[in-house]
């Protein structure tokens, strides 16, 4: 019984080092959150979802300012269509610019719609696919958000 306690003891002892450790480490990742800026990562495949994202990302950049990092738009699916020989993309691109906001179009979706990148703005970025794009943003810390 003596042993028990004594083992139980011992084992409570050696926790309370390990236990400030953690509590140290995660303070540490808490103060580092705040001095980095948050980027953030939308996807949708929904043509008419692209506006109020741009709007959402400038009033952001509004509240925030420089503590905002970067902010991406991701379109796939049939949403590429907006920006080929549409004249609601100028617009779009203009308003993506002033909330320096980076519109990235899947290139698998522009292959399935034959649509070619020289048909398109130059203001445009491109990513094989936009799935995997997403979740490599997730695990570089970004903020992500699909619709």
């Amino acid at each position: 019984m003596k042993k028990t306690f004594l083992v139980i003891g011992l084992l409570s002892l050696l926790s309370i080092p390990t236990s400030l450790s953690a509590q140290s480490t995660l303070k540490q990742a808490a103060v580092k959150h705040l001095d980095t800026k948050s980027n953030y990562l939308m996807t949708t495949g929904v043509s008419h979802y692209i506006a109020p994202m741009i709007m959402t990302a400038a009033e952001m950049r509004k509240e925030q300012g420089s503590n905002l990092g970067k902010f991406e738009l991701v379109i796939y699916g049939e949403a590429v269509k907006v920006f080929y020989k549409n004249p609601k993309a100028k617009d779009l691109l203009k308003q993506a610019k002033k909330a320096n906001v980076d519109i990235i179009l899947c290139e698998f979706a522009l292959k399935k719609f034959e649509i070619s990148k020289n048909d398109l703005s130059k203001q445009l970025k491109y990513v094989d696919n936009a799935f995997k794009y997403s979740l490599n943003a997730q695990q570089e810390g970004y903020i992500a958000l699909g619709l």
